[in-house]
């Protein structure tokens, strides 16, 4: 287990199949998901360092494991290359991933490529070869237009080790703020805001809503009847199978200010 608020990619998660719902800092739901989707090798369990420089700010519990890969047959397998996926990255931000692998008692050198692809693309190398204080850094990597941020890693032209072993033991993600201007935000969503069928029914369909956003559904008098924070992806389905055929009020708000407000109706 990897102590405090850490997302645990095992054995298990090595896999296309196995998304995991990524959490914070503080243990709450990014709505962000991952997934590995070109698989490693496998996982070294306490290969790596036990002794992390405290200014990692890492636990032991993160910088002992890795996934590792190969471009040789090694133990009856070959991987060259592992990934990862992140989706439901907001568009109009940019991200930085802190990337880091250790592998202790060796004597060769395992430098590993890592590059971080979206909108924009960006590489950088670490070798991982008895690392305990330094880490790889790629900035200012925007989401493409499905809100998706690829990070790949592969042996480095520095890497000599005679199977051609790589690592990736550690994800740290952060986000800078939107530079866009309230005005600006509202033209985006309002260039992007996908809602169906126009009249509705028993469901509302709302696509291409911004994360942690809030959809609230008002009648005509003002009285709130729907409210839901969108957490998990870009689209949100109301359930409105139990209001009236009518005029309604839908609201698009950020928590802060309103950043859409129009009127739907009911058939």
């Amino acid at each position: 287990m990897t102590d405090g608020n850490w997302n645990n990619f095992t054995i298990e998660h090595n896999t296309p199949d196995s998304i995991i719902h990524l959490i914070d800092s503080h243990g709450d739901s990014t709505g962000v998901t991952a997934y590995v989707y070109d698989p490693f090798g496998g996982v070294n369990s306490g290969g790596g360092t036990f002794t992390p420089d405290s200014q990692l700010d890492l636990p032991v519990s993160v910088t002992s494991d890795s996934y590792y890969g190969h471009t040789e047959n090694f133990l009856n397998r070959v991987e060259p290359t592992g990934g990862f996926i992140f989706e439901n990255l907001e568009l109009n931000i940019s991200y930085n991933f802190e990337i880091f692998s250790s592998m202790m008692d060796v004597s060769d050198n395992r430098e590993v490529l890592y590059a971080v692809i979206g909108e924009n693309e960006k590489n950088t190398r670490l070798d991982a070869s008895n690392n305990s204080s330094n880490i790889a850094l790629i900035e200012n990597i925007y989401p493409d237009s499905e809100g998706k941020i690829l990070l790949s890693a592969e042996p480095g032209s520095n890497n000599d080790n005679s199977y051609g072993l790589f690592y990736l033991g550690a994800i740290r993600i952060t986000y800078n703020p939107s530079t866009l201007t309230a005005k600006q935000e509202v033209k985006l969503l309002e260039d992007t805001l996908n809602i169906f069928p126009v009249p509705f029914d028993d469901k509302l369909s709302i696509v291409n809503v911004p994360l942690k956003s809030i959809v609230c559904l008002y009648s005509i008098e003002g009285v709130k009847i729907l409210e839901v924070q969108n957490n998990l992806n870009r689209q949100i389905q109301l359930d409105t199978s139990g209001i009236h055929s009518g005029i309604y009020i839908l609201r698009v708000s950020n928590g802060v200010f309103f950043l859409k407000t129009m009127k739907v109706v009911k058939s």
